[in-house]
């Protein structure tokens, strides 16, 4: 997962943005759902847990954000919106929550 966030300098008045980069973990049904619809580059929103993590290597101490995944909603992108609404289906994990069912044919998903 990409974040992203802009500013202006205030000393030079330029606008900068900085991107930083999350692993996101995803279990049980919320993982195949996530495997069988979520491609490189689908908007979402995710809500869970937030973990920190660091191993040491040759190349010195790596560091990491992960964000255990409790929630979903594929968003659509803005090219889509117009044909399909823009919205995106929500889907929580958890261990009796069941694989919710697709209101749609795999060929008319907005993403």
């Amino acid at each position: 997962l990409a974040t992203s966030r802009g500013w202006t300098d205030a000393s030079s008045g330029e606008k900068k943005e900085k991107t930083e980069w999350h692993r996101l973990s995803f279990w049980g049904p919320l993982a195949d759902i996530v495997e069988q619809y979520v491609k490189k580059g689908t908007p979402l929103y995710v809500e869970g847990r937030i973990q920190y993590s660091q191993t040491e290597g040759e190349g010195g101490t790596r560091y990491w954000t992960e964000i255990n995944v409790a929630e979903m909603i594929m968003l659509g992108r803005a090219s889509d919106s117009a044909t399909s609404g823009g919205g995106g289906g929500g889907f929580s994990g958890g261990e009796d929550s069941q694989k919710p069912p697709l209101n749609q044919p795999d060929d008319d998903l907005p993403f």
